[in-house]
C-alpha cells in the first residue's frame, strides 16, 4: 500500500510515471522505514508513513493549485494517520501550519482554501469521533502511567554520529544511533550541491529536510525543551517521519535530472542492495546478542534495554520492561515503585486473594474482547483478577456464566467474591455513546466511499 499510494500521489503531483516510479521507490525503501519496523518495532508509526505521502499531496493541491476536491482525500488521509499514530499526525499537523505561515502569499484564494479545509476538517472529525472519543473517554476517565519522560541529552543524536551511522546504513543499535541510511545522506549531500539547479518548488522541499533533519540532532537546544509539553515527543529522531518524505521527494528531482540510460535500474537495484546488507547486518548483529532473561528494572539503561535477543521464551519478559508499561492504569496515591512492583505480578498473571499475593499463575483464555478465568479454591474468597480496568462502565464480569457484583481495587483491577473452584469471565462493553460515535464514524465512512464512486462514474 505504500508503494501504490506514493507512486499515484506523486503521478499526480507532477505527472511523470518515471519519476512516480523513482519516488515511490526512494519513499518504500527507506532506511527509516526498514528501522522503524525491524529494530524499533513501531508498527503504529510504520504504518502512518504509508499515509503521509497522500496527506501532503492532497494538503499541496488544495492550498497552491487550486483544487479543492482533495479535500476529501485530506480527510481521509489524517484519519488513517491518526488512528495509527496520534503523535505523527501532530508533527504532520505542525508541518503543514508552517508551511502555511510561510508560503501564505502564494496562496490564491484563501477563502475558498479555508472552505476547503472546514469540509476536511469537518470529515476528519466524523471518521476518527469514534476513536477519539472512546480514546479521551478512557484517558480522562481514569489515571495511566504517562509514556516515559526520556531526557533529551540522551535521546537526541550527535550530527557526527548520525553523519557516520547514515554512512554505513545502520539499523541496527539504539535511540541514539538511529539515522536515516546512506541514500537519504547522499540525496541531503547532493541536494546542497545540486541546490541553484533544482527549481523554487524543490528548492523549498530540500530546504525542508534540510531544517528537520537537523532538528532532530544536538545542534538543537532540545534539554531547554525538556519541562515542556515538547517532551511528548521523546525522541528527536521521531521528526525523521518528515524528513524522510521530503528527502524522497529531493531525490527524485535529482535522479531524474540524470541523463544515463539505465538510471533507474541502477538506482532501483541499488536500493534494494543497500536494504538487503542493512537487513542482513540487523540480523547478524542482533544473532550475537544476549537472550533477555528476565524483566528490566526501571531504571535500565538505553544500552541495556536495546542489546538483547528474544526467542519465543522469553518474549513473555519483554512485555515486563517498565518503560514500554505506557497508558496501563495505576494508582497515583503509590509510588512509582509500587505500581511498579504491582504491575510485574499482574503482568505475571499473578492471583490476589484476600488482599494477598499468592504464587498462583492463572491460566489466561483469551476471547473476543475479553478474558476467562479458571479459580481453584477451597472456600469463598476475595480475589483480585490480573485484569486492567480503565472505566468500570465498560465491563461486565460473570462467575459461572451469571452476572456478578464485582469493584476495582486500588491497583485498578477486577476485584470479587467467589467460591470454591469458579470460572470468571471479563468481557469489555460499549456504552451507548460509544455506539452512537462509532457509528458515526462507519456512517462517514460509507457516505465518502459513496461520494469517491460517484466521483468515478462522473470522471469516466
Amino acid at each position: 500500500m505504500t508503494f501504490i499510494i506514493s507512486f499515484y500521489t506523486y503521478k499526480d503531483f507532477d505527472g511523470s510515471w518515471k519519476k512516480a516510479f523513482i519516488f515511490s521507490n526512494i519513499y518504500f525503501f527507506s532506511a527509516y522505514r526498514f528501522l522503524d519496523i525491524l529494530n524499533r518495532f513501531d508498527i503504529a508509526e510504520f504504518i502512518a508513513l504509508t499515509f503521509i505521502p497522500l496527506v501532503f499531496w492532497s494538503f499541496y493541491k488544495i492550498t497552491f493549485r487550486n483544487d479543492y476536491s482533495k479535500w476529501i482525500w485530506l480527510a481521509i488521509s489524517m484519519a488513517s494517520v491518526l488512528s495509527a499514530h496520534i503523535l505523527t499526525a501532530i508533527l504532520i499537523v505542525v508541518t503543514m501550519l508552517a508551511v502555511l505561515v510561510i508560503n501564505f502569499k502564494e496562496i490564491n484564494d484563501i477563502g475558498a482554501v479555508l472552505v476547503s479545509y472546514c469540509k476536511a476538517v469537518g470529515a476528519f472529525l466524523c471518521l476518527t469521533i469514534g476513536f477519539i472519543y472512546s480514546f479521551l473517554h478512557s484517558y480522562l476517565t481514569s489515571d495511566v502511567k504517562m509514556p516515559k519522560e526520556f531526557l533529551f541529552s540522551d535521546t537526541a543524536t550527535q550530527l557526527s554520529n548520525f553523519i557516520n551511522n547514515s554512512l554505513s546504513n545502520n539499523i541496527s543499535g539504539n535511540l541514539t544511533t538511529f539515522n536515516m541510511g546512506l541514500v537519504s545522506l547522499i540525496i541531503l549531500i547532493a541536494g546542497g550541491i545540486a541546490f541553484n539547479k533544482l527549481t523554487k518548488l524543490y528548492r523549498k522541499f530540500y530546504i525542508t529536510s534540510l531544517i528537520v533533519t537537523v532538528l532532530s540532532t544536538t545542534l538543537i537546544p532540545w534539554s531547554l525543551m525538556q519541562n515542556t509539553p515538547v517532551s511528548l515527543l521523546q525522541f528527536p529522531f521521531r521528526l525523521f517521519v518528515i524528513a524522510n518524505f521530503f528527502i524522497a521527494l529531493v531525490g527524485t528531482e535529482i535522479i531524474s535530472n540524470f541523463k544515463f540510460r539505465y538510471t533507474i535500474l541502477v538506482c532501483i537495484l541499488g536500493l534494494y542492495v543497500l536494504n538487503v546488507s542493512s537487513i542482513q547486518n540487523f540480523v547478524n548483529t542482533r544473532s550475537n546478542f544476549p537472550t533477555l532473561r528476565k524483566p528490566f528494572k526501571p531504571d535500565a539503561s538505553l544500552h541495556e534495554r536495546y542489546n538483547i535477543k528474544v526467542d519465543r521464551k522469553t518474549y513473555f519478559n519483554l512485555i515486563k520492561i517498565n518503560p514500554n508499561r505506557d497508558y496501563v492504569p495505576i494508582n497515583v496515591k503509590k509510588s512509582d515503585d509500587a505500581n511498579y512492583r504491582n504491575g510485574l505480578k499482574i503482568y505475571g498473571h499473578r492471583l490476589m486473594i484476600n488482599g494477598h499475593w499468592t504464587e498462583q499463575k492463572l491460566k489466561v483464555n483469551s476471547i473476543p474482547n475479553g478474558a476467562v478465568y479458571k479459580i481453584k479454591t477451597n472456600e469463598k474468597v476475595r480475589i483480585a483478577l490480573p485484569f486492567y480496568v480503565y472505566n468500570k462502565n465498560n465491563y461486565k464480569v460473570y462467575v459461572n456464566n451469571k452476572v456478578s457484583h464485582w469493584d476495582i481495587n486500588d491497583m485498578n483491577t477486577v476485584s470479587l467474591n467467589v467460591n470454591r473452584n469458579s470460572r470468571v469471565k471479563v468481557k469489555y462493553v460499549l456504552t451507548t455513546l460509544q455506539k452512537i460515535t462509532i457509528g458515526i464514524s462507519v456512517l462517514s465512512l460509507l457516505i465518502i466511499i459513496a461520494l469517491l464512486c460517484l466521483r468515478l462514474v462522473s470522471y469516466m
